[in-house]
């Protein structure tokens, strides 16, 4: 997955200071490590995401959900 943050979540992300770069810098690992311990497939986020990560996601059952 090329994990694309939208820009506005990376505008206030990066208001934050170290804070936010820190949660940006570690969000692609964060996902992964979700991924595998939730079971899911993490789709492209929701492209009007401005305060939080949501994105569509794929259970190993087929289960369509939803993961922020």
């Amino acid at each position: 997955m090329d994990l694309v943050i939208p820009q506005p979540l990376q505008d206030l992300m990066l208001s934050k200071g170290d804070i936010g770069r820190n949660w940006l810098d570690k969000l692609p690992e964060l996902i992964k490590k979700i991924e595998i311990e939730w079971q899911i497939q993490v789709g492209s986020v929701f492209p009007e995401c401005y305060c939080n990560y949501v994105a569509p996601a794929k259970m190993t059952d087929g289960q369509n959900v939803v993961m922020k």
